[in-house]
Order: C-alpha cells, then structure tokens, then sequence
C-alpha cells in the first residue's frame, strides 16, 4: 500500500487532470515526478478531481468521532451529589451520564483527565465517595 498523498502531491495531481483531462497522463506524470513505482488509483484522482470542484479544495475531510470530555469542579460536584443523593443501584459512570448528558460541561477540551484522579490536590476522598468504585 502506497504512503497517503500530501496535500502538495493532491494538488499537482489535480492541476494535472484539469490540463490534460487524462488520468493515465496523471498517472504516468506522478510516477516520473515523485519517482514512485505506483500511482494514484484512477478512483483516487477522480475524487480528488471532483472533491476541488465541490468544495475548492484538495486537503482531506476532517473524520468524524466522539468528543472527548473533561472534569470541572462543577462536573465533579454534580455527579457526587448525585452520588450521595442516588437510592437506585447504579453505576458512578452510569449517574454522572444521566446527571451531566443534558448540560454543555461536558464538551472538546485540549486536556483530557483522567476520571479516576482527583481533581486537585486538595480534593481529599471521603468514606462516602464512591468515585470509581471506591478505589483512588
């Protein structure tokens, strides 16, 4: 399998088709510009082709994916009041899903914590706590 096209190589690659509206001719001048044994597949040209006259541009489409989330001292009071308060037998994971899905806290973040640590030095465990099963 060849290495991903960079967004230099996606560009003379498109510049190419749009001179010669040929992708053998796109091929063939890929393989003796970069000194590749293989080119683009005539599928990948094409959707490169077809992806600038959508959109203008040849970088590749941002991917899809949960958000990752993070802990604030409000997150954190939240779920043990609903901790403390919470009758039913549930799951510390499964009460802070159904206490914080509704709110914004839990959005993209550049540091992700680990949900299992404290989250400063002076948040000190109680018996009570039952963050991550009991275990700190």
């Amino acid at each position: 399998m060849a290495p991903p096209l960079t967004t230099q190589q996606k560009t003379r690659i498109v510049e190419w088709f749009l001179k010669t509206n040929s992708i053998v001719r796109v091929q063939r001048r890929f393989k003796n510009q970069y000194k590749c044994k293989e080119a683009p597949a005539s599928n990948t040209v094409k959707t490169m082709v077809e992806q600038f006259r959508a959109t203008g541009n040849v970088a590749s489409k941002k991917r899809g994916g949960s958000k990752p989330r993070f802990r604030t001292p409000d997150t954190v009071g939240t779920i043990r009041a609903s901790v403390a308060s919470s009758s039913a037998r549930k799951s510390v994971r499964q009460l802070a899903f159904d206490s914080m899905a509704h709110t914004s806290n839990l959005s993209t973040h550049a540091s992700v914590q680990d949900p299992c640590l404290p989250v400063s030095d002076n948040c000190v465990p109680r018996k009570t706590d039952k963050v991550c099963g009991g275990i700190r």
